[in-house]
C-alpha cells in the first residue's frame, strides 16, 4: 500500500501531465505508476521497474504512516 502511495505522489508531484489525442497519458515524471486499487490491475506504468531514491515527500509519508500504526 506504501508503494502504490509512494508512485501515485510521484505520478501527481512530478509536474503537469496531459492527455494525448488517441486516448494515452504522457507525464513529465521520470517514474510513475498508475494503480487500480481495487482491482489492482496496473493502469499506467513509465520505467516502473527502475531504481530510484526515494523523495522526501515519500519519506514523510512513510513517516506518517509509522507513527499512526505505532500510536
Amino acid at each position: 500500500m506504501r508503494l502504490a502511495l509512494l508512485f501515485i505522489a510521484a505520478l501527481f508531484l512530478a509536474g503537469p501531465a496531459r492527455a494525448l489525442a488517441h486516448g494515452g497519458f504522457q507525464t513529465t515524471a521520470q517514474e510513475a505508476i498508475l494503480l487500480d486499487m481495487d482491482s489492482g490491475s496496473v493502469l499506467y506504468e513509465k520505467a516502473a521497474d527502475k531504481l530510484f531514491a526515494p523523495a522526501s515527500m515519500s519519506k514523510l509519508m512513510t513517516l506518517e504512516i509509522l507513527f499512526k500504526k505505532l500510536k
